[in-house]
């Protein structure tokens, strides 16, 4: 059996129903057809029911905040009159970074008291590290990275190779590798570093991509859950999207697209769509896995078959009432999950409070996935209360509900929240949304604001749907929507790296080198006090110290 239509979008997550979506819009003419391979919409958003103490309520266990600099999602919200509330972040916030001992932590102007819970050397290094960091990602152009020359050298490292040569204390480095985790579901060891500035600049700070505050990622939380976007747009497009209908094959043919789909709810059911553009809406590791005929051009496959996906386990514990913040914690943890006992790696990563508009209290997560994505969901549990429980009390056992999720165990998803280029793959990425014929590409990899992100997934959509406008209706098109398209007036293809540079800031060198100067003759001078018993030395230290918080303290008032 044969379906014609004029427009196939594969996918129907935010992009490919926000492509499907503005195609009906724009030209209600168009015939068009959503396929999605598995048995609901909403891609790597998924919204569940759990238990209160007063009924039920609802929590996303995949992408769920909105930031405040994030346009397209946020006018998608309005268009649809769905409501959204500030993410819950009053309170003291809790870390276990740099060593074993839970500390305070701020992600503001820290209060003295905060600071005299970690040293100077930390608190020098964690500003230094990240403002080179930030002064590296703004120098990018997001559309174009390899017109700066360091770019090629940036490509063929991975942040945790910077962060072992810039960063002079095992708490930044720790820091950076649980923005690797948080941020994109992976390890510093295994992500590129030109990548995550990328990724940073086009969010606007790398700063951005983690906070829950300002112009943070996770400043707002949708009222009712994320995954109703999609079912609401799912819901007015109607009987052209098809669920459980997996794309395998698509061939070029002098008359147009001809696609082989296989039903995936066990029928395994062949049926043949012909069309004269498509969309493909996935993430790449997924559209890797379609057979085209003729094969995609050896760009496209590098970059499919080099961008594995991310894998976050997500979590919620839902409880009586908010006990954390009546203890005066805002439900903020960020820990390594090391503990005394040499290997033991405990489950927590980073947790924020979930209490839900309605007023339920709960506690959402992610997991440190490398240890525990192979435990079962049981284990998993146990293991998360004793480590809660670790930094918020014995009241974290009594729970009512609780659910968690394996991305890496999703269907077409191949894991959450994103793709994580390795080193030397960024010329491949840069190309990402640069169409082969007459196939598109979406997906929030590929947008140019927030990739990574539900509002980078929207942009795409709309990018993706104004190019086949471009070429079958082109009285609709919105040029402003096809940045960093083909189609954009003043296109021109990224650039590849034209080799490395190996020059560096002199000046960043040299305070690098100061600081780490300066950190041994205070090692040195801690030593011999040791060692000899010279109380002078503790008292002028201490002195100074003293000096440097009454001077704080003072400036902070």
């Amino acid at each position: 059996m044969e379906t014609k239509c004029d427009v196939l979008v594969v996918g129907a997550g935010l992009a490919g129903l926000t492509a499907a979506r503005e195609l009906h819009k724009k030209a209600p003419h168009l015939k068009v057809v959503v396929l999605e391979a598995k048995d609901r919409v909403g891609g790597r958003t998924l919204t569940v029911n759990l238990k209160t103490a007063n009924g039920t309520d609802q929590w996303d266990l995949g992408g769920q905040w909105v930031g405040s600099t994030q346009i397209h999602l946020l006018n998608l919200l309005k268009e649809l009159n769905i409501e959204y509330y500030t993410q819950y972040v009053t309170g003291k916030k809790l870390s276990q970074i740099g060593g074993t001992k839970i500390r305070p932590y701020s992600t503001t102007l820290p209060t003295a008291q905060e600071l005299r819970d970690y040293s100077i050397w930390e608190g020098v290094d964690f500003l230094m590290a990240l403002s080179r960091l930030e002064s590296m990602a703004a120098k990018l152009n997001p559309n174009d990275v390899f017109a700066l020359p360091e770019a090629a050298r940036w490509d063929g490292m991975t942040l945790d190779e910077w962060a072992r040569q810039n960063c002079h204390t095992r708490t930044m480095v720790d820091s950076l590798n649980l923005a690797a985790k948080c941020a994109m579901g992976t390890e510093s060891k295994r992500l590129n570093l030109l990548f995550m500035l990328y990724y940073g600049r086009s969010a606007g700070t790398i700063s951005d991509l983690l906070e829950a505050e300002g112009m943070g990622a996770q400043r707002y939380r949708i009222k009712g859950g994320s995954q109703q976007l999609s079912r609401m747009m799912s819901d007015d497009l109607g009987d052209i999207v098809h669920l459980q209908t997996a794309v395998t094959k698509i061939e070029e043919t002098a008359g147009g697209l001809r696609v082989l789909t296989t039903s995936t709810d066990g029928s395994d059911k062949q049926t043949v769509f012909r069309c004269m553009r498509i969309i493909l809406a996935v993430p790449p590791s997924e559209a890797g896995k379609v057979n085209f005929i003729p094969p995609l051009p050896y760009h496209k496959r590098q970059l499919f078959d080099g961008a594995p996906q991310g894998n976050l386990i997500k979590f919620v514990f839902t409880y009586e009432t908010a006990f954390w913040r009546e203890k005066g914690y805002s439900g903020e943890i960020l820990s390594t999950g090391y503990t005394e006992i040499p290997g033991e790696i405990l489950p927590l990563c980073l947790t924020y409070d979930a209490v839900t508009s309605h007023g339920s209290a709960a506690l959402l997560g992610f997991v440190h996935n490398e240890q525990w994505a192979d435990r079962s969901k049981e284990e998993r549990k146990i293991a998360l209360l004793k480590d809660l429980a670790r930094f918020f009390g014995d009241q974290c056992y009594t729970y009512i509900d609780y659910e968690d999720k394996n991305w890496h165990t999703e269907p077409y998803n191949g894991g959450c929240p994103v793709s994580c280029l390795p080193a030397g793959n960024m010329e491949y990425f840069m190309r990402i949304r640069e169409p082969v014929d007459r196939i598109h590409f979406a997906g929030t990899e590929s947008a140019t604001l927030w990739p990574g992100y539900m509002s980078g997934a929207v942009q795409s959509g709309l990018r993706a749907a104004h190019e086949v406008l471009w070429n079958l209706h082109p009285k609709t098109v919105d040029r402003k929507l096809l940045e960093g398209s083909v189609y954009e007036q003043d296109y021109h293809q990224p650039q590849g790296p034209v080799g490395l540079s190996y020059q560096s800031s002199s000046s960043s060198l040299a305070i690098g080198k100061r600081l780490l100067l300066v950190s041994g003759v205070a090692a040195g001078l801690y030593a011999l006090s040791k060692r000899y018993e010279l109380p002078f030395i503790t008292r002028v230290t201490q002195h100074l110290e003293e000096a440097v918080y009454s001077l704080y303290e003072r400036f902070h008032r």
